[in-house]
Order: structure tokens, then sequence, then C-alpha cells
């Protein structure tokens, strides 16, 4: 129904100090209510397969591991991996 909507049905029978942040934190943390809002974006598309590549080296993923203890002046870890046969570079930033 909306915050507005549950606040007033709840006013028409009782009233407390600060009813209303009540029913607004209820309303946020209400598990139905946050699972049943109306969707406000265009629905999703279906996901499509990347090309297999044809050779090593040829189709890369990029990708960084962050928020590492410091080591030698370095917090992240760069990685580089083939798509193809999985290898992976693994380099200190």
């Amino acid at each position: 129904m909306g915050q507005s909507k549950t606040y007033q049905l709840i006013w028409q029978e009782y009233s407390w100090p600060k009813m209303r942040a009540f029913v607004k934190e209820y309303m946020r943390t209400y598990n139905t209510c946050m699972w049943n809002k109306s969707k406000c974006h265009k629905p999703y598309e279906l996901l499509k397969q990347l090309p297999i590549p044809l050779q090593p080296w040829e189709s890369i993923s990029i990708d960084f591991i962050e928020q590492l203890p410091e080591l030698q002046g370095y917090t992240e870890i760069l990685v580089i991996m083939d798509r193809l046969t999985k290898q992976a570079i693994f380099t200190p930033t």
C-alpha cells in the first residue's frame, strides 16, 4: 500500500510518538514490501555467449583483487587471464 496509506490506516485506530518514523522504517525493512515493489526498469535481455577465441591470448579478461594488506608497498593484484587456456598473470600494483 505504501508508507502514506499504511500510516493513515494505523492512525485511524492508534497513535504514539514518532509513529510516522516507525511506519517508514518498518516499510523500508519489511521483506514482503521490498520484494513486491513494481519494477521501474526495462526487462532484462537474455545473456549472449562470448565467441570462443581461436588462439591463446586472443581474448583476455582483466580484474583486480583489492583491499589486501600492504606488502612491499603493494595493496592490490592485477589479474590478467586468457579466456581460452585459463592461464593467468598476477601483477602486484
